[in-house]
Parts: C-alpha cells; structure tokens; sequence
C-alpha cells in the first residue's frame, strides 16, 4: 500500500498549519498561497517576480478555464502579504500583465469606489454628501489623479511665475509675457511626459516614496546637464528661469525636512509643482527617457513591444540585463561623477534613488549584475548608495567587481558619506570593519565566505574556507576608529557552536526573514552536520580573532585598516600566555593601584574613568579597553604636572594626522590659555596592558616625591641662610 503524498520540506509544513483551523479543515486556496509565499522568500524579502513566476508557469495558468480560478489565488496572497510585499507583488503581477493593472486596482480603490459612494449618498443628502466624498478621496493618489487631469492643458505654478517675473525684468516684454511662454514650455513637457508615463501615478510616487523621488531628481539633473548641445533643448531664458524656480522649490523641501514637515510639504500643491518644474528645464528630447526611467524603476517599464514584452522582460532579467535606457543614463551620470559638483551631486542622487527603489523590490542584486554586465557599475559604486554591509557582500560574491576605477577604500568611504571616523556610529564602524575583512579574505581566495548574522549583526561575523589549510574558519571581527580595536574575550568552542545552532533553530531575531544572508542557515547546518562531534561537544574548526584599526589615508582620504587575524585562544590559553608575558612588571600590592579608594591617585584615576567611559560610548569601545585607555592617561596626566583632569578629547583631522590620532587631557577650560594639557598616540594609550602603566605610574610618583623632598630641602637650607646672623660692614 502506498503512503500518502506529504509535505517534502518545512515550508509545506509550515503552509500546511497555517492553512488549517483550529477544526483541522484546511483551506486549500489558502495552502496554496502559503505554499508560494514561503516557498519565494528570499534574504531580501518577498521574491515578487519568482512569486508571480509560479503562476504563470503552473499547469492551472495555462488551462483557460484554470486561468479563470487564478483571481481567487491571487487575491488570497495579497491578503496574506505585508502591505510592503502586496505593493510589490501587484508590481510584480503588473510586468507580467496578469489581471488588471495596478493603477486600476488602486484607482478603483482610492477613487471611484468612495465617489460611487459619494454619488450615492449625494442623490439622499445633497452638499453634506460633496464634503464626505472629498474626504474619502483625500489620499495623495487622488490628489494626484486631479492634478494630472488639469495641469497639463492649464498648468498653474508659482514658482515658475515668479521665476518668470524675474526674467521680464531684465527683458523686454511683460511678466505675463514670459510667463506665457514659460507656460507653453511647460504644457508641451508634461505632455511629453504623460505619453510615457501616468502623470498621476508619477506624481503620486514621487510624493509618498523618497528613493523614487530622489530618483527622478537625479535623472532630471543629469539629463538637463546634457543640454548644451542637444537641438531640443529649450530657449536659455526658459531654462534658466525653471532652474531658479527649482532651486527655490529644493530649499522649501530642505526647510520642511528640517522642520519635520516634508511629507505636508510634498503633500500639498508644492509636491506637483516640482513635476512641472522639472517638466520645463529638462529638455523635450529627454523627457520621454526620463519617463521610461521611472517605469523601471516602478517594476512596470514598457520597452518593448506589446507582443513580446513579457517575454523580453523575462530574458532580460534571466540574462542579468537592463533597459536601454537605465544603462545610458547610469553611463551619463558616471561623466557627470567625474565633474564633480552639482552635477556630480545630481549623478549620486540619481544612483541613491534607483538602488534605494530596487532595493526596496528585493532587487538590488540584479541591479548590481545588470550594471556589472553592461560595464557600468563603477557609477553605483563610486556614488555612495551601497551600504559598507552590501560592499562586504559584492566582496564576498566576487572581489574582482573593485577591480574597476572604484577601488574597494574609496567604494567604502563613499558609503559613509565621506564623513570623519569619529561620526561614525558603532554599527557603522562593525560593519566596516567586517567589509574590510571579508575584502581581504576573498583577495586571498577564501571560498564560501558567509556571516551567519542576524539583522542585528548578533552571530559569527565571518565564516570561510581557507584555500591553503582546507579548512573552515569562523572569524569574529572587531573595529574601533581611535585604535582600540578590542582584545580577545570569550570562549570560541561555546560562541561559535551557540550561534550556529541559533541560525539552524531560526526562531525570533534567527527566523530566515530576519537573517542577512539567504546561505547563512545552510553553512551553519554545514559546519554543524560535518565538523561537529555530540560526544565531545567540540567543532573540528579554526576560530580566529580579526582586530581592524580604522584610519583614513593622509594621501586619498579613503578608508583603510588592516586586519590583524590571530588564532582565538580559549580563556585558559590566554590566561597561561599573559602569566608567560615577557614584559617585566613589578609587583603591585594591593592598595597600590589607583583603583583603590586608599590610593592617593583614586580620585584623578575616577575623574578619567568617566571621561573615558563617556568617550567609549560615542565610538563603540568598553570594557578593557576604556581600562586600558583611564590607566595611560591617568599615568601621561601624573608626568606632565596635571592635579586633576577636566576633559578626555580627542584630536581633529589636521593636515598631516587623521581625527582620533592622538588623545588629550585637559585641566582647566579648553578656551583658558593657562589651561594645562598632555597628549598621547590614541592606539598606544589604548593598547598598553593596565599593569604596565600602573608600574609607569609608581616610578612617576616615585620621581615626583623625590622632587619635592628635595625642593623641601632646598627650601629649608633658604630658610636657614636668612635667618643666621650676617656680617656687614659699615
């Protein structure tokens, strides 16, 4: 007798129980679309496209009669979906033209279902009715769909008529003159557009999603900077003018911004008058590139025929390619790069948007391999839009991609904004220093490199195949911007086997959708399946320690360190090894280390400990080094004449020396010229065992209680000379 089908992996399992009341029915459509969601998750979130790929592929699909039952299906996952998800899986379904499209679906959702209401309610109670169906329209995609019905025969815009008034000024002719033509610039653009594009549904993306927006800035920069020469271009006076009345629109947006007040700004009237703004500046011959552009970027371009669009879509994407369009406008931007600049400015903001909007689709990936086919990634790397976590993982995937005018540094320092290291954040300063990591290891042909993390970066930073030993190591890696790096701690047997077993579980921060990378719970069942033994509770690995010191190069700026890699010692290992250390010390008993409250330097000792701690929280570093940190500079402070310490500071970037190089210790005010004040190396304040600079500190006191007995006595032998009897002679 044959067994029944079952489930073959625990997706099934897991769309099987969720499918199942608490009668034990089961919802077959329900199973099903459960069985797909979980079935097309990626580290990344909801594979829309593979999502919408198992439909259309399906035997059902392809059946007419099935094909009517696929409705119910789909309405059954967009139910289940995030609103995240949905948004992309209607995407998603809208490429691939199955069912009606996504602005009809909405449409019919924000619009003309609350005006059918409306209507009806308006017919039994008259005006009352008009205010609640405005309010029932209020979302921004109805305000846009208004917008988009007017503005392109009768476009109304107060920034250009002012900017228009300027130009009059200065001209012969009126205000109303310029603004005239100012008008007709305008209406031909938007209409240029709207052929290419749903002004409505442009505007209302442009409104509510920052990365499309900062997209569609972007391209619009880079597209009027080609202007020059371009037959099209519209007449200078026109140009300039839209250009001034943008800049006056941006410096509303940043003011909002600031105040916390952008989306009322962009909500209002403001948000469609950058459209129309951007209408007239950028020449006619780009707008309909600009507009293509956006349909990209929304999931939903249209470049090829209607015949073979789906198809062309699909060999596109399964061959790593992208539109035409998309790659002239990254190699446009990547020129403007080299200008740097507004223009430069532009050509990253334009990068910004595109990989901010794939991101959110789950798509930077194919973005970064289309770019790559085509040659063209230099652009995206060189703007800043990578995270250093992305950078590490392109390191990961195929080191090679820094081998191009963007070298893996100045990739790095470019997604921090090239901002100093002290306003690094400690997550920042992580993530960076396990980039650098995992650039070097791949360099030197590690295979398989993965972090078995969570979001939260909790879990193995690193694990890798080492090509010379063959065999696999987990790495832990720590960074610090001032030098300190911290020492060893742990026990690596216990960590590194707790965190795998973690990422297998895969339950709270470990579940598969809160995990980094898509691999990490099938290397962590790897190493767990062939290197771990029950019996003994060890795992047949090497664990190693990775210390990064960041630092910029005084020549390029960029961001550097170089990992220092040890083997990681258990505790007993370390412990043995410090009671084996060379360095001479002599013993200290207790009540002598300031430490203590009985020690005459407690109290300097305390004030340092605090200024430091504070110092090591806004940098990431605790613990030893902070330790580490409070015994040098109580030592450096005790040497110079120093009797208390007001402030712990660190240096600023100079010409000749990087921010953070050295440390300070101030008595006094900073702004007092008789302040006093003493300096040491950052990393060697931070890297000097405890003991050493307590033994430093003993021969200091030492020295300065020799000083002042012998100052005593020389006081004293004064003293004694002026008061003897004297001999004078008259």
């Amino acid at each position: 007798m044959n067994a029944p089908n079952r489930p073959k992996d625990s997706a099934d399992l897991a769309a099987l129980a969720m499918a199942t009341d608490a009668n034990g029915r089961v919802d077959l459509t329900a199973l099903e679309a459960h069985r797909l969601i979980l079935n097309n998750q990626t580290i990344q979130g909801l594979d829309a496209q593979g999502l919408v790929n198992s439909i259309t592929r399906s035997p059902a699909y392809a059946d007419p009669k099935g094909r009517e039952e696929v409705g119910t299906l789909i309405d059954a996952i967009s139910k289940r979906l995030p609103p995240a998800d949905a948004m992309r899986f209607d995407k998603a379904l809208d490429a691939a033209n199955v069912n009606e499209s996504w602005a009809e679906r909405n449409f019919e959702h924000y619009v003309q279902e609350p005006v059918a209401a409306g209507w009806d309610e308006a017919k039994a109670r008259g005006n009352a009715a008009l205010n609640w169906t405005d309010a029932q329209i209020s979302d921004n995609l109805a305000q846009s769909r208004r917008w988009a019905q007017e503005v392109r025969d009768n476009p109304q815009n107060s920034y250009l008529e002012r900017a228009a008034g300027a130009i009059s000024s200065e001209l012969a002719g009126s205000g109303q003159d310029s603004y005239g033509a100012m008008k007709g610039a305008t209406s031909h653009g938007l209409s240029m557009l709207g052929d290419t594009v749903d002004l409505a549904k442009f505007a209302y993306e442009f409104r509510t999603d920052e990365n499309f927006r900062n997209l569609v800035i972007g391209a619009a920069s880079v597209y009027a900077n080609q202007a020059i020469d371009d037959p099209g271009k519209i007449p200078r006076d026109i140009k300039n003018a839209a250009v001034g009345a943008w800049n006056e629109w941006e410096k509303g947006l940043e003011q909002a911004t600031r105040d916390g007040k952008a989306q009322e700004y962009l909500g209002q009237a403001k948000g469609a008058a950058a459209i129309e703004i951007i209408a007239t500046f950028v020449p006619v011959s780009k707008l309909t590139k600009l507009g293509k552009v956006a349909k990209v970027a929304d999931g939903i371009e249209d470049l090829a025929g209607e015949a073979g669009r789906v198809a062309g879509r699909v060999e596109r994407h399964a061959a790593g390619e992208l539109g035409e369009e998309l790659l002239e406008l990254a190699h446009d931007a990547r020129k403007l790069q080299g200008k740097g600049g507004l223009e430069g400015k532009g050509a990253d903001l334009m990068f910004h948007g595109l990989a901010g909007v794939k991101r959110s689709q789950g798509e930077l990936g194919e973005l970064v391999d289309g770019l790559r086919k085509a040659g063209k990634l230099d652009g995206l790397l060189d703007s800043g839009a990578l995270t250093p976590k992305e950078l590490g993982y392109l390191a990961r995937q195929d080191v090679s991609m820094f081998n191009g005018s963007v070298s893996f540094e100045q990739a790095i320092t470019k997604s921090v904004g090239g901002r100093e290291l002290s306003a690094l954040t400690r997550a920042e300063t992580g993530d960076i220093g396990e980039a650098i990591v995992a650039h070097k290891l791949a360099r030197e042909g590690y295979t398989d490199l993965v972090p078995i993390q969570n979001n939260s970066g909790h879990g193995n930073d690193l694990a890798g195949l080492n090509p010379k030993t063959k065999r696999w190591e987990v790495i832990e890696v720590k960074a610090s911007v001032i030098g300190a790096a911290k020492d060893q701690a742990g026990d690596p047997q216990r960590l590194i086997t707790a965190r795998l077993e973690k990422a297998i579980e895969g339950r709270g921060h470990w579940d598969a959708k809160n995990m980094w990378e898509q691999d990490a719970k099938a290397t962590a069942e790897r190493l767990i399946d062939n290197h771990f033994d029950e019996a003994t509770r060890h795992l047949d690995i090497d664990s190693k320690w990775a210390r990064v010191n960041l630092e910029k190069d005084p020549a390029t700026g960029h961001i550097r360190g170089e990992p220092q890699i040890e083997r990681w010692q258990t505790p007993a290992e370390r412990a043995l090894e410090r009671s084996n250390s060379p360095t001479p010390t002599l013993p200290i008993l207790p009540g002598r280390t300031p430490v203590s409250p009985e020690h005459p330097d407690h109290a300097m000792h305390e004030q340092i400990r605090t200024k430091v701690t504070e110092l090591g929280q806004q940098h990431g570093v605790s613990g030893e080094v902070n330790d580490r940190m409070t015994a040098s500079l109580l030592t450096l402070a005790k040497d110079n004449g120093l009797t208390r310490v007001d402030h712990v500071l660190l240096s600023d970037r100079t010409a000749s020396l990087d921010t953070a190089t050295n440390v300070f210790v101030v008595q006094g005010s900073i702004n007092d010229p008789a302040m006093l004040r003493a300096h040491m190396p950052t990393a060697q304040a931070a890297q000097t065992p405890v003991e050493q600079s307590f033994n430093q500190l003993e021969q200091v006191n030492q020295r300065l209680a020799q000083n002042q007995a012998q100052q005593q006595t020389l006081d004293q032998t004064q003293a004694q000379s002026q008061g003897s009897p004297q001999m004078r002679i008259s």
